[in-house]
């Protein structure tokens, strides 16, 4: 559990991170849809990610949004750190139902990092 907890906390960690170096905004996870904070854009995309997860679409949104970054797609940055965060806060038996661990977050979050230039210093974090 411990183990679980400290891989969360990175992944959260590393949302941050990239999220204050490509949007000059810190922000904190996890994300509340009901705050002001998220704009309407933000909260029709997370409900619309959020749906898909909880159906078990995990692997294809996934693929969806890693294609997407890679085709530096208009607002695919925010929809990926959205869909990591919204993962993240979830129990690992949600995961383990869905075939995903944590480790995979932080894997995805390293290829966003990678499409950014921002590998290294994501990889400095995850490797203190």
């Amino acid at each position: 559990m411990y183990e679980q907890d400290y891989i969360m906390r990175m992944n959260r960690d590393i949302i941050r991170t990239i999220s204050r170096l490509i949007f000059n905004k810190d922000t904190e996870f996890p994300l509340d849809i009901t705050s002001q904070t998220l704009k309407n854009e933000d909260k029709k995309m997370l409900n619309s990610l959020q749906g898909q997860v909880n159906i078990g679409k995990i692997n294809e949104v996934e693929k969806e949004i890693c294609q997407s970054v890679g085709n530096n797609e208009s607002r695919a940055l925010e929809k990926a750190l959205l869909f990591y965060a919204y993962l993240n806060e979830q129990t690992d038996e949600f995961l383990l139902a869905n075939s995903f661990r944590r480790e995979r977050i932080q894997s995805g979050l390293q290829y966003i990092a990678s499409q950014l230039g921002i590998l290294d210093i994501v990889n400095l974090n995850y490797f203190e």
